[in-house]
């Protein structure tokens, strides 16, 4: 998908600049002073070629990433829509985007036809929507807004509820403070395959097995035939390292707050799981731009504690609203999966 010959165009350009400014750099002689005519006019020739340098830098880095068209060709079939971009953030939330808050695709085309293959969706997250008095201010895009914002699309479209019940969670910081990290993410339209008990009640699917499957799939199946990330095998290895000396798989019955919290802080936690508002806004954008529900009958654990403790998990999105549950990182249930979320 990179445009060979321009990329060449732009690296000879950037090779030029360099020479230019090395060149004007050695003019300047230190010790005449920054005032001196002629160290006056190789200083400024220098500091000129430097821009330029960052300028071109810029232009080569722009070349190196996959455009928006170029993702949205690889990821959408005739069959599904997989791009959530800057229009469908648009159309889900209302939120317009300018040029420059549209960050660049950290993906390759290899990857995303990857990710397509494995049911996945590419989505732009956003942080902050406009505030409703004041549109040169924002706010941010909490649960708690996005819940306001589109129970009113809901009615209008008969689409019943966004959330099934805020009661337990209406005064919880993952509700009312915490926002979606921005950028672009890749996430399962599903939870993995062997992350929930659906081979029956034996098979105890719980947050630190959970954890497991998720590295298994990240290794066999996101990078098939690839490179792992030096960002995920450090995880994968600190996983490891804390499973066993903090002995997990015990930890987890005969002290679940000190197991949770240990599970919460872990890298591939934070690296591979969506917290509850990223649940809430990948569903949401989805739903409003294909009219397709996802996680009807299942649940993803997250990243994120409650306030007493217990690992939030979100899910069974039928037309009741979205639910919102919290665990012990010890329990498991046939329904209670994980979705694999990745921003690069």
């Amino acid at each position: 998908m990179v445009d060979c010959s321009q990329l060449q165009i732009s690296l000879k350009k950037l090779f030029k600049l360099r020479n230019q400014f090395a060149e004007a750099y050695s003019r300047v002689d230190e010790s005449l002073g920054r005032h001196n005519p002629e160290n006056m006019q190789a200083i400024g020739s220098s500091e000129t070629k430097m821009r330029e340098i960052k300028e071109a830098m810029k232009e080569l880095e722009s070349l190196l990433h996959i455009s928006l068209k170029q993702a949205q060709e690889i990821m959408d079939t005739e069959e599904e829509q997989n791009f959530m971009g800057p229009e469908q953030v648009k159309k889900a939330f209302g939120i317009e985007l300018k040029p420059e808050q549209i960050p660049q695709i950290p993906f390759s085309q290899e990857e995303l036809e990857r990710a397509r293959e494995l049911g996945q969706f590419l989505v732009l997250r956003v942080s902050q929507v406009p505030d409703k008095k004041d549109k040169s201010k924002q706010e941010p895009l909490t649960m708690k807004m996005i819940n306001e914002i589109l129970s009113p699309v809901f009615i209008k479209k008969n689409q019943r509820k966004v959330l099934f019940n805020t009661d337990w969670y209406k005064n919880e910081d993952f509700y009312t403070k915490e926002t979606p990290q921005a950028g672009w993410a890749l996430i399962s339209k599903g939870v993995i395959l062997h992350s929930h008990n659906e081979l029956g009640i034996d098979e105890k699917r719980n947050y630190v097995i959970q954890t497991e499957k998720l590295i298994e799939y990240l290794k066999n199946e996101v990078f098939q035939n690839m490179d792992i990330p030096e960002i995920y095998e450090q995880a994968i290895k600190e996983f490891k390292t804390v499973r066993k000396q903090e002995k997990l798989d015990e930890l987890i019955t005969q002290d679940w707050q000190k197991a949770a919290q240990i599970l919460e802080n872990l890298q591939i936690t934070q690296l591979l799981r969506q917290s509850p508002v990223e649940i809430l806004y990948d569903l949401m954008i989805y739903f409003q731009n294909t009219g397709q529900r996802l996680l009807k009958n299942n649940y993803t654990w997250s990243s994120r504690r409650s306030s007493v403790g217990r690992l939030v998990n979100v899910g069974d999105f039928g037309a009741d609203g979205l639910s919102v549950r919290r665990y012990r990182p010890g329990n498991f249930f046939v329904n209670l999966g994980v979705c694999l979320s990745r921003r690069s």
